[in-house]
C-alpha cells in the first residue's frame, strides 16, 4: 500500500543453494532502487520501507515498483545470485481532482442567448477514488453562471444571457467520487465571437499587427530613404557658371572645383 509508514517490514528474503554438498551461508545486498524506497538487511534479508512510497511516482509502472537484490554465498570465490523484489502498491485517496491546464482559463462567446464552454478535471488516483467528479459553483452566480451536468469528468459551464463582455473570476469546488476535493479558481473571458468563432483566437489575432500593415510601413520608410538619397546627390552635383574676362567681351564656361 502506498504511504506505508517508514520502517515497516515488507518482506524477508531467503535463498537456497542447489549444491547440497556444500553448506552455505548468505548475505543480501540491494542493487537498483530508483528512488531509494527500501533498505535490505545483509544478514537477515529483511526488506523495510525507507521512504514514503507513492503510487503516482514516475518510477511506478502499472502500480508496481521493482528493486534489484543480490545474494552472495560464503564460497571461495563467492558466487552471486540476482533477484527482483516486486512491490505492488495499492492506491489511496491522496490526490484531489484539479482543473486541467486548458480549463483554468476559458472563453465564452457573447450572445443574446445562453452560451457555454467545456471544463475538465483530472485526478491521479484510480477508481473508486477519482471520477465521476462533482462540480459546484460558489459565490454570486445565480442567473449568471451554472454547470450542467454537475457530475462527470468534463462538464458544461453555461453563461446566462444577462452576463456581458468582460473578465470574470469564478470559484468552483470539485470533488472526487468519495467527496474529497478543493475550491479552485476559474478565469472566464466573455467576448464577441461574430468575427472569429473562438474569441480566444480573435483576441490573439487582434493584439498582433497585421503583416500588410507592417509591409506598408516598411515600404514607406524605404521610399523616404530613396528620396533623401536623391536629394543628397542633387545637392552635391557639380555646378557650371559663366564669368566675364578683361581680355574679351565673350563669356567662358568655368567648371567649379567644389
Amino acid at each position: 500500500m502506498e504511504n506505508t509508514k517508514v520502517g515497516t517490514l515488507l518482506e524477508t528474503l531467503s535463498a537456497k543453494d542447489p549444491d547440497t554438498s556444500f553448506e552455505s551461508s548468505f548475505q543480501f545486498f540491494k542493487g537498483e532502487d530508483k528512488d531509494d524506497w527500501v533498505t535490505v538487511d545483509p544478514k537477515t534479508g529483511q526488506v523495510s520501507v525507507a521512504k514514503v512510497m507513492d503510487r503516482e511516482s514516475p518510477f511506478v509502472i502499472n502500480s508496481t515498483y521493482n528493486v534489484t537484490v543480490y545474494v552472495v554465498d560464503n564460497a571461495q570465490p563467492p558466487l552471486t545470485g540476482t533477484g527482483t523484489v516486486v512491490i505492488h502498491l495499492g492506491d489511496q485517496n491522496d490526490n484531489m481532482p484539479l482543473l486541467t491546464e486548458t480549463s483554468e482559463r476559458v472563453y465564452v462567446c457573447l450572445s443574446d442567448k445562453e452560451s457555454m464552454t467545456n471544463i475538465t478535471a483530472e485526478d491521479l488516483d484510480l477508481p473508486p477514488y477519482s471520477e465521476p467528479f462533482h462540480y459546484e459553483l460558489l459565490g454570486d452566480i445565480k442567473q449568471k453562471w451554472r454547470i450542467e451536468p454537475n457530475t462527470g469528468k468534463t462538464v458544461n459551464l453555461i453563461r446566462e444571457k444577462n452576463v456581458y463582455s468582460g473578465h470574470y473570476k469564478l470559484q468552483i469546488k470539485i470533488s472526487d467520487s468519495q467527496g474529497f476535493g478543493s475550491v479552485q479558481n476559474l478565469s472566464v473571458t466573455v467576448c464577441d465571437c461574430v468575427i472569429t468563432p473562438s474569441c480566444h483566437v480573435h483576441r490573439s489575432v487582434a493584439t498582433r499587427p497585421s503583416f500588410s500593415a507592417i509591409g506598408i510601413i516598411a515600404f514607406a520608410l524605404i521610399l523616404l530613404l530613396v528620396f533623401l538619397l536623391m536629394a543628397l546627390l542633387l545637392s552635391c552635383k557639380k555646378k557650371k557658371f559663366m564669368i566675364p574676362t578683361d581680355e574679351t567681351p565673350d563669356w567662358y564656361l568655368i567648371n567649379s572645383q567644389h
